[in-house]
């Protein structure tokens, strides 16, 4: 699993060559959402459209094809960070329900959105503290639990829209604490 918070801001590479940082995921909006697209930011400032395909690998870095052309956002297409990442989600009858703390990829055989993090791990993981704190939790014998919706239950639709909605009412989400629920 990949976590739209480890990637933004990762260093990308072409052979040696520095291209930019990750600033935002593209996806097609489908049921697959599969990433198209990385939004990258010079260090001019100036951002552009890379395509996915010229992605190599990604580790500690993001390595790309030396041979890519920039492209451009398709009509079809939203942003993980800006559509998705630290929305409302609302049930199907507009009520809100949780904050999405980060947006969960993973690559079968495609990279693509698998899910949302609606627990306290996906903030922890922003400021780099998952690892500290789920070690002390295990020791004090107060595991926090990771909380994630599939895609597979948000309706991409509303996505366009600028709402993070779920295709059903929200018995998903029934046994999340109430500490997870503050948004």
């Amino acid at each position: 699993m990949l976590y739209f918070s480890e990637l933004r801001g990762k260093t990308i590479l072409a052979g040696d060559l520095f291209i930019g940082t990750l600033d935002d995921v593209v996806f097609q909006v489908s049921p697959a959402a599969i990433v198209t697209k990385l939004f990258v930011k010079k260090q001019s400032g100036q951002k552009f459209f890379l395509p996915y395909s010229a992605v190599d690998r990604i580790g500690g870095r993001i390595h790309v094809d030396a041979n890519f052309v920039p492209t451009e956002l398709e009509e079809n297409e939203l942003f993980v960070g800006k559509n998705i990442n630290d929305q409302q989600i609302i049930d199907i009858n507009g009520s809100n329900i949780v904050r999405v703390n980060d947006v969960v990829f993973i690559q079968q055989p495609q990279l693509h959105i698998s899910g949302v993090d609606v627990g306290a791990l996906g903030v922890l993981r922003w400021f780099g503290l998952e690892d500290i704190v789920s070690k002390v939790s295990r020791l004090t014998g107060r595991e926090i639990i990771p909380k994630f919706l599939a895609w597979t239950d948000v309706a991409p639709v509303e996505l366009a829209r600028g709402k993070v909605v779920m295709k059903q009412s929200d018995t998903k989400l029934k046994r999340l604490k109430p500490e997870d629920l503050a948004g």
